[in-house]
C-alpha cells in the first residue's frame, strides 16, 4: 500500500520515463474481465497480499502480455501495461521474472498532459 502511495506521489517522474517526445505514452490494456479475474485472486491481508492465481492461468496471461509487448516493442517504443491500482503490484509481481523489461503502470499514474494511446488489449481468451 505504502509503495502505491509513492508511486503516486512520483507519477510525473514515472511517466516521463515511457513518453515519446510528444508526450504520448503507448500502451497495453487489459481487458475488464481479465483484470476482474486477477482483481478476484488477489488475497489481501494485514501482512501484505498475495496472487491466487492458479500457475497455469498465470503463465497464460504472461504469455499474452508477452506477446503483446513484443509487438509493441518491435515499433521501438517502450513496453508498458496500464491497469488498474487494484491489480498493478501484483500483475507486475507475475510478470516480473518473465518481462522484466515490461513496465506496469496504474491509471493513478498518468499525469495530466500525457496522451495515452491504447495500441493493444490482453484479454482472457486471446
Amino acid at each position: 500500500m505504502l509503495t502505491e502511495y509513492v508511486r503516486n506521489a512520483m507519477a510525473r517522474a514515472i511517466c516521463k520515463q515511457y513518453v515519446d517526445d510528444q508526450d504520448r505514452l503507448w500502451v497495453i490494456t487489459l481487458d475488464p474481465a481479465l483484470e476482474d479475474f486477477i482483481n478476484s485472486h488477489i488475497e489481501r491481508g494485514e501482512h501484505g497480499t498475495s496472487n491466487r492465481i492458479p500457475p497455469q492461468a498465470a503463465q497464460q496471461i504472461v504469455q499474452r502480455i508477452s506477446a503483446r509487448a513484443a509487438e509493441l516493442t518491435q515499433t521501438g517504443r517502450s513496453a508498458v501495461l496500464l491497469c488498474s491500482p487494484q491489480v498493478r503490484s501484483s500483475l507486475r509481481r507475475m510478470i516480473e521474472s518473465n518481462l522484466p523489461h515490461v513496465a506496469v503502470l496504474s491509471f493513478n499514474e498518468i499525469v495530466q498532459g500525457i496522451a495515452v494511446e491504447a495500441v493493444a488489449l490482453v484479454g482472457m481468451n486471446d
